[in-house]
């Protein structure tokens, strides 16, 4: 009889636990900035499985959902000074991706992102003539369009295959491309320049260079 009401009583202590535990996290949750909106194609209508993708400035924070069947999607994260949003649409759909720099990460906010009808862009990394895996590439909007008093956030970004090569869907105009490097040490971690999309097409090869840095050390490290 001694036994069950102990065992009773460690089994209500740790309901009471787990209420904490709840209630403290959903606490923490809602004090969070809330990014929402709605993913459309350039006739307005809702896009579903459309990945979305939240990146602060400082890579402390990443986020990833993906709209559901009424093209709506709930992004929660830690207050930031700014952060950008990657929409990537299905590649079967022939939208651009939306790349969007510079939002003010520590209220919540509510937004539409439409995306507009691309092109699709193939190229390769590289170095020595041989390709490099698991860059990222990322093509942004130097200057964004405007349609019909709205911005046409055309960009996106994409990860090198095995013989480095890569292929994303993106708007025409003038674009900012950037390779970001966190597999190769002994090369730059990121190198970019400016190109302007026409159509479809291939892009030339990208060589990316050695890091200036990482040589000195080596050499230093020699007797």
């Amino acid at each position: 009889m001694y036994t069950r009401k102990k065992n009773r009583r460690k089994s209500n202590n740790w309901l009471l636990f787990l209420f904490f535990l709840i209630s403290t996290q959903a606490g923490q949750c809602d004090s969070h900035p809330v990014l929402s909106g709605t993913v459309t194609d350039e006739y307005l209508t809702a896009i579903s499985g459309v990945q979305v993708h939240l990146v602060s400035d400082d890579r402390a924070i990443g986020c990833s959902t993906k709209t559901n069947a009424d093209g709506q999607f709930t992004v929660s994260h830690k207050p930031c000074k700014l952060y950008c949003l990657a929409v990537t649409p299905p590649k079967n759909s022939q939208l651009a991706a939306a790349w969007i720099d510079n939002l003010p990460g520590e209220e919540s906010r509510k937004m539409v992102v439409e995306l507009q009808h691309g092109y699709k862009v193939y190229g390769a990394v590289t170095h020595s003539n041989k390709g490099l895996k698991g860059l990222t590439v990322a093509i942004r909007p130097i200057n964004p369009k405007i349609k019909d008093q709205k911005f046409v956030h055309g960009g996106g970004w994409a990860k090198t295959g095995k013989d480095g090569r890569f292929e994303m869907i993106v708007t025409a105009g003038l674009k900012q491309l950037t390779i970001i490097n966190k597999q190769y040490p002994q090369l730059a971690d990121s190198w970019s320049r400016d190109l302007t999309i026409h159509g479809e097409g291939v892009l030339e090869n990208i060589e990316l260079p050695e890091d200036p840095d990482a040589q000195t050390q080596t050499k230093e490290k020699q007797p």
